[in-house]
């Protein structure tokens, strides 16, 4: 009897073990299936990100070896947008202003460079003026409202001439012709 007890015990071991095992196989194996599969979705991703960086480092390492590059030239990097950027600032004040306003703007006339700019009168070869024209479009509020901004504007320009024409409705269009004056 003994014999038949311990066989029965087997048996039932065994198939507790064969139950054990078909469960893992299948709920288990899904369940690290899913977890893997979200590790690797994220090592994937963070793969991705590190080449981003790694090529950002070797931009800057290039960067770096052109500038020193050129600082060994005659001509230096910090000459390039000497005062050319005083004009970009008042260029990037007038569509600052057009966009705050809700006008639409079209900027003309400046061109060239510091050095090919001609000489202010009276100036002692110093200041140089860019001529340029502003055409804008809106409402009469608007554009009364923009005039009224370049009266009293952060940098040196002069208003030649100033015209305004009805478009249609209650939308008009202006125009201003003026001087930017520059430090050369």
């Amino acid at each position: 009897m003994k014999f038949k007890n311990n066989l029965t015990k087997i048996y039932l071991t065994l198939g507790i073990w064969v139950v054990l095992v078909a469960a893992m196989f299948v709920y288990g194996f899904k369940i690290v299936e899913s977890s893997n599969t979200e590790a690797q979705a994220k090592l994937s991703s963070l793969s991705g990100e590190m080449e981003a960086l790694k090529a950002e480092r070797d931009s800057f390492n290039n960067a770096k070896k052109d500038l020193d590059t050129l600082s060994q030239k005659d001509l230096q990097p910090d000459n390039f947008f000497s005062q050319d950027v005083t004009l970009v600032n008042e260029v990037k004040f007038f569509e600052n202003l057009s966009n705050k306003l809700g006008v639409k703007m079209n900027l003309s006339g400046p061109s060239g460079t510091v050095k090919s700019a001609p000489l202010a009168k009276s100036a002692s070869g110093v200041i140089i003026y860019v001529p340029y024209n502003i055409s804008i479009a809106g409402t009469f509020d608007q554009v009364v409202e923009f005039a009224q901004v370049l009266e009293h504007l952060p940098f040196a320009t002069q208003t030649l001439g100033f015209s305004m024409g009805s478009i249609s409705g209650n939308q008009v269009n202006a125009t201003f012709v003026g001087n930017f004056y520059l430090r050369r």
